[in-house]
């Protein structure tokens, strides 16, 4: 399955932004919806500002955090990807 339940979002996203990580490897990438969401709040985001307009995009050259992941499956692949993660390695995780 390509993707994830709903209620399982909020939750993972949580422990991402309590958390912090300097590294997340995604094993299952699927569609790359917690590549995507792991970046846009940890990068794009600066969680020690209050401002509502202090969001911005960051270009890949300004990426501090590296998301990395795994999958099985190169039907998923979608620009998304590209977009979310550092690398992306096709195969089995085992």
């Amino acid at each position: 399955m390509p993707f994830s339940h709903s209620s399982q979002l909020s939750v993972i996203v949580g422990y991402l932004e309590a958390t912090r990580p300097k590294s997340v490897l995604d094993i299952g990438v699927g569609m790359g919806q917690y590549g995507f969401l792991a970046r846009t709040n940890l990068e794009h985001f600066n969680l020690y500002e209050v401002e509502a307009d202090t969001a911005r995009r960051r270009g890949q050259s300004e990426w501090n955090v590296i998301i990395d992941g795994i999958e099985a499956y190169p039907g998923y692949f979608t620009p998304v990807h590209e977009y979310s993660y550092n690398e992306i390695f096709e195969g089995d995780a085992l």
